[in-house]
Parts: C-alpha cells; sequence; structure tokens
C-alpha cells in the first residue's frame, strides 16, 4: 500500500496516571485501528505528543507500534525534533533501529516558529516522507 492511496491516522499516545506512556491502552488503540482498516499507522508525530516525550520515549513508542502492527499495516515515524545536525542525525538512526515501514523528515525550522504549549509551530514547506 502507498501511503498516497490510504488511510494513515496520526496516532495520540494514551498516558497513565503516572504520566507514562499507557503500553495497555496503546495496544488496545493499535489493535482498534487496524480493526477498522487503516492502512498504516503515524507512530511518532506531533498529535503522539513527540516534543513532550525523550528521544528514548519516541524510540520505545515506535518500536512497539511497528512491533503491534505485525507486519498487517505499515508505520511510519518522524525522524527527528532536535534544532542541531547532529542530534538529528542521532535521532534518524535511534528511531530507524525500529524497523518502521517509512520516516518523516521534515525541513529545519526556518526562525520564522513560535513556541506553543510542549511544540513549536514553524513555517517548514515541504516535508519528506520516504520509505525506510
Amino acid at each position: 500500500m502507498d501511503i498516497r492511496n490510504g488511510v494513515f491516522p496520526t496516532m495520540i499516545t494514551p498516558f497513565n496516571e503516572k504520566k507514562e506512556i499507557d503500553y495497555t491502552a496503546l495496544r488496545e488503540y493499535v489493535e482498534w485501528l487496524i480493526g477498522h482498516g487503516v492502512q498504516g499507522l503515524f507512530a511518532v508525530c506531533q498529535s503522539s505528543e513527540m516534543f513532550a516525550l525523550s528521544l528514548e520515549e519516541r524510540v520505545q513508542l515506535a518500536k512497539f507500534v511497528t512491533e503491534k502492527a505485525a507486519g498487517r499495516v505499515q508505520v511510519i515515524a518522524s525522524g527527528h525534533i532536535s534544532d542541531t545536525n547532529s542530534d538529528q542525525i542521532e535521532e534518524i538512526r535511534r528511531i530507524s533501529s525500529t524497523r518502521y515501514r517509512c520516516i518523516r523528515i521534515g525541513k529545519q525550522p526556518t526562525g520564522r516558529g513560535r513556541r506553543i504549549g510542549g511544540g513549536v509551530e514553524t513555517e517548514r514547506g515541504n516535508d519528506f516522507i520516504g520509505s525506510a
């Protein structure tokens, strides 16, 4: 399935009372989405609170969703959110280890953005989504 021809919802990340990723709820959410006929899952993205998660949590989130999808649907993960190129390369390397199907790489922020809540709204131009 090609991303241009299917439903790839941007996932939210459920949290428990300790503000940790709720993997039980996440497993149920993955099954619910797949059971409703999606062709892929966008597991690590802005709607999944990626700016509030550490790199290790983002890696674990991508890995968990990829394992639970078990090849039934494609999994996409955002590759980076760091400011420096060296940190972005490390994030992409770490996210790549999760065996996701595609990665989304956005352009560096132009500096014309503004901080909103836990994230940053920027003018990024075109993003790149490529197969892993």
